[in-house]
């Protein structure tokens, strides 16, 4: 009977179940309902599988085996569709695509009524819209269509699934938007909600507000969404249980949210990549459970590290504050931070040593600090000291980054100790010492960058012993670093971005590159490499992107042959490679598959046509920029076969009209025709294809006219500077990023309006133009600006308090207007401001307090105002960074803040003409910077203004002159207190400071002596202390500033006698008048006891072993005179002894040159008077040495050196003789028809001591014949007002790296502006090389000395090239000769004009006008040469204006002349008599 009931029971159960289901209408087949398996096989047969593999399984009854479909156990019907790509399309396409569906998608799914997950994600239905009916599925729970592909409008049906916890919509391709959030308000269930890259813009102010409707919300994404505005305050939170938002992004402009602090469940917060601002609370390090924290890249939160690194901060696991302004040091509290495993403090502004959290923490249960720490990022921030040695127990670290800083000292040797450190970050410090071989130990890095410090010794191979995993190593700019490597040494890794600038890798081509396959960068520039690249180099560059080679010795190869055999190459960058000559023929037969030519920046020249780009019709980059000899010559009717979309033709010759063939190019992006000597106007039709421009460059050409009313580009880098347009500026310009009209004739007001057009504008630089009226308030709308430059114009009214919403300023140059008023309070708001320039205007009122928080300013120049008041002290505390402080000429006064001396940066420092009173204070010379008596000549801004083409000045009171230092400012180190009324001692310890190269406390009230050990000033150039209360006698010390050039202790109370020997004896006696008991030359005043001196001035010379009587003297006449005529009359009257010395020499010379030359047996009469002069010469050094070790004589041995250096010379002349006599050949033809004749005979100069063959060897040096034995400074010399100097590569800014511009090709490429290149131009590469202490400009004397050097080179080689050079040189100056025919000593190399005020007859100008006459004469005096002499003539008519004579002597002399006003610095050249009387027996 139990039986019997049981199994009725049984039974009763069956029958429910069928009824039911029969009900129902829905039978079972296996576990799957039938009618969820039909909806199914729809939904399928919507999809498409790409592998077929996918749902291969999607046969037979049981749906419910099918993959990615789960059922219920119980009912079988179907809750889970689980479709989603495994893979990632962006890191394994193949293996996407093969698990990849599309198609479309069926409302079959209605029928699946229970189901409740749904994931599509990853897959790809070809932008169809997210199909309305999901909102129909209203059990969902689950839903993922995250990276679908789906575009359009996100259905606000969704809003019906009520059910849902889960809901992410994120698309990487920006498909999706939703117009507004209300529909969202319904999804009451909903605790996770992803809407990452959907574009959210549309949905107005209140969109935190919907959010906060769902109560049961844990979890938040709106990662890049396109929200902007302020994040509304919450009046009352009702997502109490929010553990994560992430809203990183975006573009918020508000304070960081408040209300997140009352979120005690939150985990995970990332509002990185906003617009945030203000000071961060300290509550937020107190949120009991937080582990992540991202607030980087919003570059305006702040707040004091110490302070909120000193919170609980108890589960904290990712934290990053990088790129805002938090302030303050890094406290030792954070080595409690046991968690930790990612720490970025970079690009803040923390200052103080490296922090003590290294040392033991007991809160910790491991052992040592940051027991966790993987990752720590300080860099770009102001840390001073030493790296710790303890920094080494974060034994998990992977990544360290220190870079930007000023650490100081030796790499700590336990750094090789890193077992999993990945990259190592260090550059652009202070450090210094070699690079520890314990680094060769660390096999898991991958990246190591030490350049731009101070390191020194020898790199092995034990180094890199271990360094398998390498791909980054970056040294540049270490010079004392030298790499010694065997010749077969194969290094362990394969390395793909390799720098070494400045390093020694020479002296011959690195040849362990052999085995680096992989390499895509790679700078070698200024490695001591000479010699030729080797072949195999060019087999495994194939992947090189970048490729920089130059200042180096390399030979350049000629156009690489291997490229004859390669027809299917699509892309060839030969950049920097260093090769010369013309492209041959065959290169532009086999290049018809190009479609990227990259050759910039080699020394390429000859004529481009339309032939050579008839095939290239696949072309879309070319790069031929910086080859100055490349011509383009082609009809203007050429159409080329060709669409580019990058062009890159700088300082290649391209006009002189404005190409047309580029009117069919409708895609170029990218174009710079920098340089490329093009006139005239832009045509119309220009503007019609500039639409897609990105980047245009055209400065530096003689374009004219008026730009268009209205402009369209697209976020584009437009330079227009140094052309000749003219008219109002075009400010209703759209999409331009950079926007550079500076140096033209544009003229009107600046009419912004409000700036809607210009919102996205980051450089606007209107320098040197007619611009006029006010600066209008609307510049405070374009927020986004980081350089204003309005400079040089002539703009009135007061600086606009608006612009002080520029929050994102770095540059603002308002200097040389008229500009009036009080400095606005609101530029105290430009935190990121590093250079303010208001000098030059008639600004009035104090320095304002809010100045303060100006912390990373680098200059301030505010001089040549009205400003009064005192100078504050905070400038010692707030300006920490300060590099140049230039107050000069205002209505300062009061005392000089001690503070100051805190300036650990400053460079210059000009408080010259204001009214500033007291004594000098002690601590006034403990300024750092000015100690070390090198400094690096780098630009101070251009590491953070690398975009822009803003170039920092500052003009320099120097040697009585004004002179604009641009280039060179940072070479510059100075003081300047003159004309105040400051008193008491000078100081002693001025001598501390080393560097200085200026000082200027003229006009004061200062007593006390000049100190003895002032010799210790090595680097004084210019020193004034005139018009004070100085007594005592002249330091003798001071002979030995052998780079003093300009010395004022005039109007003083100095006595005694001038110590008139070495450098004091180049200053005449305005250096020392108006001092009543100062006595001896220069002065007229005699001393007293002079003979006495005479006697003792005797007895020192002989105790330093110069003692010379009238024996001695007339021993030495008597060898010159045995020495050179002896020898004569023997030869002469002795014929056979004649012949037998002769044929002897002839022997000696024959056996010398064998193999060399073909030597000719009936020698001229020039070559055997050079074998005589050279056997007098012998006999003449052999007399001299023979006294010289008698007498050990100072003299004497200076007669010696001087006879070795004629014997030299003469030994060279009569080898150039030897060698021309060689046979006539192709390429060494005896006489070029074109050139006319020189006779060997007339080389040599009227300066008989100078090596003609000097100038041919280093045509770059300047000739200096100074009065005195003078050293110059190689330090300084002014650089060209209002131009850009020429560095030593002509595309290269400081600081710049070369290589970005191929990487980022919106920089711009400074390049010569003329095709024209002065004397300073080495001809193997035609660049400029100019000694530093110039300024980069060319010395106008050499100008003249090559004149003949480089014709007679063409005579001697046959080409006539060399001639062709010098002779563009005297056309380019006599094109702009003044009418005096006076030139100044320097002259610009680009351009042709002058650089410098001085004109003289001395050093460096002399040799000029010399050589102008000497040209003439030696030119048959014919027509060609007929400019030559009549330039000279109006010389010396201005020659007579020099001229002065004094009026108790009679004695004629030439002076100098220093714009309008003549100098009594006495210059007498012997050879500027010769060369005028030559004149006059000519006539």
């Amino acid at each position: 009977m139990e039986k019997i009931s049981i199994l009725g029971f049984l039974l009763v159960i069956l029958c429910f179940i069928t009824r039911d289901l029969a009900c129902k209408g829905e039978t079972l087949e296996g576990n799957c309902l039938r009618a969820n398996r039909e909806a199914l096989l729809d939904f399928k047969n919507g999809l498409k599988d790409s592998s077929n593999n996918r749902l291969s399984s999607w046969i037979g009854g049981n749906c419910c085996q099918w993959e990615g479909i789960g059922c219920e156990n119980n009912t079988g019907v179907v809750i889970s569709i689980d479709l989603h790509n495994p893979y990632y399309l962006e890191e394994a396409y193949e293996n996407w695509s093969s698990m990849n569906l599309s198609g479309e998608i069926r409302p079959s799914l209605i029928e699946l009524k229970s189901l409740r997950s749904l994931d599509l994600s990853g897959n790809s239905f070809e932008h169809i819209p997210i199909p309305k009916f999901f909102g129909s599925l209203r059990n969902l729970q689950y839903l993922n269509l995250s990276n679908c592909g789906f575009k359009g409008a996100i259905p606000p049906t969704l809003g019906n699934l009520s059910n849902l916890q889960f809901l992410d919509l994120s698309s990487y391709e920006s498909q999706l938007f939703v117009k507004h959030l209300e529909w969202m308000t319904n999804l009451v269930s909903l605790r996770h909600l992803k809407l990452n890259y959907v574009d959210l813009s549309m949905v107005g102010s209140h969109w935190m507000e919907v959010f906060n409707k769902l109560s049961f919300l844990t979890e938040l994404h709106l990662q890049d969404c396109g929200l902007s505005g302020s994040i509304s305050s919450l009046n009352s939170i009702n997502f109490t249980s929010l553990s994560v938002i992430s809203i990183s992004g975006n573009s918020f402009q508000s304070k960081f949210p408040i209300w997140l602090l009352n979120l005690s469940n939150l985990v995970y917060i990332d509002v990185s990549s906003n617009k945030l601002y203000g000071q961060i609370s300290l509550a937020l390090g107190e949120l009991p459970n937080l582990q992540h924290l991202d607030l980087s890249s919003n570059e305006n939160l702040t707040g004091s590290c110490s302070q909120l690194l000193s919170g609980s901060w108890k589960k904290i696991e990712f934290l990053n504050l990088a790129i805002n302004k938090f302030l303050g040091t890094i406290p030792t509290s954070i080595g409690n931070f046991c968690n930790l495993e990612h720490l970025d403090l970079g690009a803040n502004t923390l200052i103080g040593s490296f922090p003590e959290f290294l040392k033991e923490i007991k809160n910790c249960s491991f052992e040592g600090p940051l027991p966790k720490l993987r990752y720590l990022d300080l860099s770009w921030n102001q840390l001073v000291g030493r790296l710790p040695e303890r920094l080494s127990q974060l034994e998990k670290l992977t990544y360290l980054d220190l870079s930007g800083n000023k650490l100081q000292g030796p790499i700590p040797t336990s750094f090789g100790t890193f077992k999993d450190l990945n990259e190592m970050r260090l550059k652009m410090n202070e450090l210094n010492g070699s690079l520890p071989v314990s680094f060769g130990q660390l096999s898991e890095l991958v990246v190591l960058d030490v350049s731009y410090n101070r390191l020194t010794g020898i790199l092995s191979e034990e180094h890199f012993s271990k360094l398998s995993k390498l791909k980054t190593l970056q040294m540049d700019e270490n010079s004392g670093l030298v790499l010694n490597v065997s010749s077969t040494w194969v290094p362990q890794f394969q390395i793909t971005d390799l720098g070494m600038s400045s390093c020694n890798l020479g002296p011959s081509f690195p040849t362990w590159l052999r085995s680096q396959k992989e390499v895509s960068w790679l700078d070698l520039s200024n490695a001591s490499i000479s010699g030729s690249i080797p072949k195999w180099f060019w087999n495994i560059s194939f992947n090189l992107e970048d490729l920089i080679l130059y200042d180096n010795q390399l030979q350049g190869p000629s156009f690489p042959t291997w490229l004859r055999s390669q027809n299917e190459v699509s892309w060839l960058d030969l950049s920097n490679a260093s090769i010369s000559g013309s492209i041959p023929k065959w290169f532009w037969n086999i290049s018809f598959n190009l479609e990227d030519l990259i050759l910039y920046d080699n020394q390429l020249q000859g004529i481009l046509s339309e032939e050579h780009f008839s095939k290239l019709s696949k072309l879309k980059m070319l790069f031929m920029g910086g080859n100055s000899g490349l011509i383009l010559n082609v009809s203007s009717t050429w159409v080329p076969p060709f669409q580019l979309t990058d062009l890159y033709m700088a300082s290649c010759n391209l006009g002189p009209s404005f190409p047309t063939w580029l009117r069919s190019q409708n895609e170029v992006s990218w174009l710079d025709l920098s340089n490329a000597s093009i006139s005239g106007s832009i045509p119309k039709w220009f503007w019609n294809i500039s639409f897609n421009l990105q980047y245009l460059n055209l400065s530096h050409n003689q374009l004219q006219g008026q730009l268009p009313n209205s402009l369209k580009f697209q976020s584009a880098y437009i330079d227009f500077s140094h052309n000749l347009f003219e008219g109002p500026i075009p400010f209703s310009i759209k999409g331009v990023y950079s926007l550079d009209l500076s140096y033209n004739k544009f003229s009107g007001p600046i009419l912004l309006s409000k700036g809607e057009s210009m919102l996205d504008m980051h450089h606007l630089l209107l320098s040197k133009n007619q611009i006029t009226g006010t600066i209008p308030d609307s510049i405070g709308h374009i927020t986004s600006l980081q350089v204003i430059d309005f400079s040089r114009n002539n703009l009135i009214g007061s600086i606009p308090y608006t612009i002080g919403n520029c929050s994102s300023l770095i540059v603002l140059d308002l200097g040389n207007n008229n500009l009036s008023g009080m400095i606005p309070k609101s530029l105290g708001q430009l935190q990121w401001l590093k250079s303010l320039h208001l000098n030059d205007n008639k600004l009035s009122g104090e320095l304002l307090s809010s100045f303060q928080n100006l912390s990373r300013l680098e200059l301030l120049d505010l001089s040549y105002n009205q400003l009064s008041g005192k100078v504050p002290s905070w400038i010692g505390i707030a300006f920490i960074n300060l590099v140049i402080l230039n107050l000069r000429s205002n209505v300062f006064f009061g005392r000089l803040p001690s503070q100051l001396s805190n300036l650990s940066s400053l460079h210059v420092l000009d408080l010259a003409h204001n009214n500033l009173m007291g004594e000098i204070p002690v601590t006034l010379f403990e300024l750092k910077a000015m100690v070390p008596e090198y400094n690096k000549n780098i630009y101070p801004l251009y590491e953070n203004v690398s975009n822009s083409q803003y170039e920092e000045r500052l003009v320099v009171i120097m040697k009585g002159q004004s002179l604009e230092y641009t280039r060179t400012l940072s070479l510059v180190v100075g003081i300047d207190l003159s004309d105040n009324n400051l008193s008491g001692e000078l100081p002693q310890e001025i001598t501390r400071l080393f560097g200085l190269v200026v000082l200027n406390l003229s006009g004061n009230h200062i007593s006390g002596q000049i100190p003895e050990n002032i010799s210790m000033l090595h680097q004084l150039l210019s020193l004034d202390l005139s018009r004070n209360k100085l007594s005592g006698s002249i330091p003798s010390s001071m002979v030995s500033l052998t780079f003093l050039s300009y010395l004022n202790l005039s109007n003083n109370n100095f006595s005694g006698k001038i110590p008139f020997i070495g450098q004091m004896t180049t200053f005449n006696e305005l250096a020392f008048v108006g001092n009543p008991n100062l006595c001896g030359a220069p002065l007229v005043t005699k001393c007293q006891d002079e003979d006495l001196d005479k006697k003792c001035s005797v007895i020192e010379d002989k105790n330093d072993g110069g003692y010379i009587d009238q024996w001695f003297y007339l021993s030495v006449g008597l060898g010159f005179a045995m020495g050179i005529l002896v020898p004569y009359f023997v030869l002469a009257t002795r014929k056979s002894w004649s012949e037998t010395y002769f044929d002897f020499v002839d022997k000696i010379v024959k056996w010398l040159l064998r193999g060399r030359a073909t030597y000719a047996k009936d020698h001229l009469r020039s070559q055997r008077a050079v074998r005589t002069a050279l056997w007098c010469n012998f006999l003449v050094f052999s007399l001299k040495f023979g006294v010289w070790l008698t007498t050990s004589s100072h003299v004497m041995l200076a007669e010696v050196v001087h006879s070795a250096a004629d014997f030299a010379n003469q030994a060279l002349l009569a080898y150039g003789l030897s060698s021309s006599r060689r046979a006539p050949d192709a390429i060494h033809p005896l006489q070029p028809p074109t050139l006319p004749p020189l006779s060997p005979s007339t080389l040599p100069s009227c300066d008989t001591k100078t090596d003609p063959a000097d100038g041919l060897r280093y045509p770059h040096r300047s000739r200096l014949r100074p009065t005195t034995p003078t050293q110059v400074s190689p330090a300084l010399e002014s650089s060209s007002p209002l131009l850009r100097p020429l560095s030593t590569h002509p595309c290269r800014n400081t600081k710049t790296d070369p290589a970005d511009d191929l990487r980022h090709p919106h920089r711009s490429r400074r390049r010569l502006t003329t095709p024209t290149q002065f004397t300073a131009k080495i001809l193997s590469h035609g660049n400029a090389h100019n000694p530093g202490w110039t300024g980069g400009d060319s010395i106008l004397a050499d100008s003249g000395t090559e004149q003949l050097e480089f014709i007679a080179l063409s005579q001697r080689t046959g080409d006539p090239k060399y001639q062709k050079k010098v002779e563009n040189v005297i056309i380019e100056l006599n094109k702009t000769f003044p009418a005096d025919g006076l030139l100044p000593i320097y002259i610009n190399p680009h351009r042709g004009t002058s650089s410098y005020s001085t004109i003289t007859f001395g050093a460096m100008g002399d040799s000029f006008y010399e050589y102008l006459l000497k040209v003439w004469i030696q030119g048959n005096k014919t027509a060609d040469v007929k400019h030559y002499r009549e330039m000279w003539e109006t010389s010396m008519k201005g020659l007579l204006s020099l001229v002065r004579r004094t009026t108790s002597s009679s004695f004629t002399y030439i002076c100098e002349k220093n714009g309008d006003s003549l100098h009594d610095k006495v210059i007498f050249d012997t050879k500027i008599l010769i060369c005028s009387t030559a004149l006059i027996f000519d006539h």
